[in-house]
């Protein structure tokens, strides 16, 4: 019985451990991005290889120069409003966790669970983050209701 006991309490921690670690991970991941953006000197290539999915393939919408393109300039609008931020200050929560006036998006239960809503105090700099396999996904909402993938 002891036995039982303890394999239940070990697998309590076990699981309370990776569902702490998962979105703190994640976290951090989106803290990163922020805090290299908002550097003097940030690069494309650097946001590409390091923080961001991105396909090295060609794609029948855009080409990957285009994409690129399109990329760069929704990271140098980022940088704009990060500018105008203290990034220790803002808070990165899970998608299902923000208040519910947070919640604008219309999105399934994977995205969901992959999304991370980014805020200052103040409310005034709000946006929301997709990550996949450590990386972020997108950061660009279009008509603010869904994810624009860039990648």
């Amino acid at each position: 019985m002891k036995t039982v006991k303890f394999l239940i309490i070990l697998s309590l921690i076990s699981f309370h451990t990776f569902a702490v670690t998962q979105p703190s991970r994640d976290q951090a991941i989106i803290k990163r991005f922020l805090t290299y953006i908002a550097g003097p000197r940030w690069h494309i290539d650097t946001v590409v290889s390091k923080y961001v999915v991105f396909y090295e393939e060609e794609s029948k919408v855009a080409s990957r120069a285009t994409r690129k393109m399109y990329l760069s300039m929704a990271v140098a609008d980022l940088v704009e409003q990060v500018k105008r931020v203290k990034i220790d200050e803002l808070k990165i929560i899970p998608y299902n966790d923000v208040d519910e006036k947070l919640q604008i998006m219309t999105l399934g239960p994977d995205y969901r669970q992959r999304s991370y809503v980014v805020t200052d105090p103040s409310g005034k700099f709000v946006r929301y983050f997709l990550l996949k396999d450590d990386q972020i996904e997108s950061f660009v909402l279009f008509q603010g209701k869904a994810y624009l993938l860039l990648n």
